[in-house]
């Protein structure tokens, strides 16, 4: 049961970011800069979303971690993208 509420409160916490990191362009130029950051924002954005729904302990914990893991490809894809935004939108 624990396993499963962290799972559901890391997908949840992952979109969110996601959606935070896509629509806020000042987010995106400070976190290809400073990796640390997307993985305190990442674990509290988690912690937040806990609280919200009432989580507590190890929940919020195993969440902050899966999260973390499945939103850190996400940076470096929106860099990339920063990068190459004329090129892909181009083609």
């Amino acid at each position: 049961m624990l396993l499963q509420m962290a799972i559901l409160l890391a997908i949840a916490s992952t979109a969110v970011e996601g959606f935070i990191v896509w629509h806020v362009p000042i987010w995106r130029k400070i976190s290809t800069r400073f990796r640390i950051l997307d993985i305190v924002f990442s674990f509290a954005l988690s912690w937040f979303m806990g609280k919200m729904f009432g989580a507590e302990g190890l929940v919020i914990c195993m969440a902050g971690i899966l999260s973390t893991i499945i939103s850190m490809p996400l940076y470096p894809a929106m860099a990339w993208y920063e990068q190459n935004q004329h090129d892909v939108r181009s083609s």
